[in-house]
């Protein structure tokens, strides 16, 4: 039945997800840089639809600062394996933190698309966690 099917695909791809959260799991490279990364896997009940999308993050610390280069890649969504096509429209997010004090935290972000040859929106501020 298709809806046999469909369960099948959601578990082939939970399964799938689970493995490449362990293969993605940070490393620490030396001279302040790390490399890790990110699995977000969903399920929209009204849609009926599973989505999985992978973030690779490259990290580099120096003087106090945090600078990241991530992507979010799109691995699986409208019930289709999607990695083949990330690199299509391939957008690069820039990100620089410094921690202020122990619960407040200055950033500074923007983005890339390497399609069209633009950035983003450069946003600085502040949070506050507590």
């Amino acid at each position: 039945s298709n809806k046999g099917k469909k369960k099948m695909k959601v578990i082939t791809t939970a399964a799938a997800a689970v493995l490449l959260t362990t293969a993605v799991s940070a490393a620490d490279l030396g001279n302040g840089i790390s490399f890790g990364g990110e699995t977000d896997v969903n399920w929209g009940v009204d849609a009926e639809a599973l989505t999985m999308t992978l973030t690779p993050e490259l990290g580099y610390v120096f003087f106090g600062n945090d600078l990241t280069l991530s992507s979010d890649l799109d691995v699986y969504s409208a019930e289709e394996f999607q990695l083949d096509n990330a690199l299509d429209d391939l957008v690069l997010d820039f990100k620089v933190t410094r921690d202020v004090y122990e619960n407040l935290e200055l950033y500074g972000k923007t983005s890339w698309d390497l399609d069209a040859a633009e950035r983003g929106e450069i946003t600085v501020g502040a949070t506050f966690s507590f």
